[in-house]
């Protein structure tokens, strides 16, 4: 029987999975509070699983080379067809071929 993953195992897969990831990305995938998703962020930046830069605007974070982090897949990563959208997309594409911009 495998441990559940913790909270902060699961921002380290989403980091490894999203790489160049700011905290409101990590916040509204894993559906946490920012300061929550922050705390677990600078704690794996602090024991070298991540590593964090600053693109001139806010702080990034990607995951470090050799980081031991578990193979798991969250559900925020498994891909979810939306019927609606993929119908007003198609609509959209018909649309902008008959006027021949597509």
């Amino acid at each position: 029987m495998t441990k559940p993953l913790t909270m902060k195992d699961q921002v380290a897969i989403f980091v490894r999975y999203q790489p160049n990831c700011d905290i409101k990305d990590v916040a509204e995938a894993l559906d946490m509070a920012s300061t929550t998703a922050g705390k677990h962020l600078r704690a794996l930046t602090d024991e070298g699983v991540l590593i964090r830069n600053h693109n001139g605007t806010q702080y990034s974070y990607t995951v470090a080379p050799g980081a031991d982090i578990p193979d798991e897949v969250l559900p925020c990563m498994e891909q979810k067809s939306d019927p609606v959208k993929i119908l007003a997309a198609e609509t959209k594409a018909k649309e902008l071929e008959s006027k021949g911009l597509w």
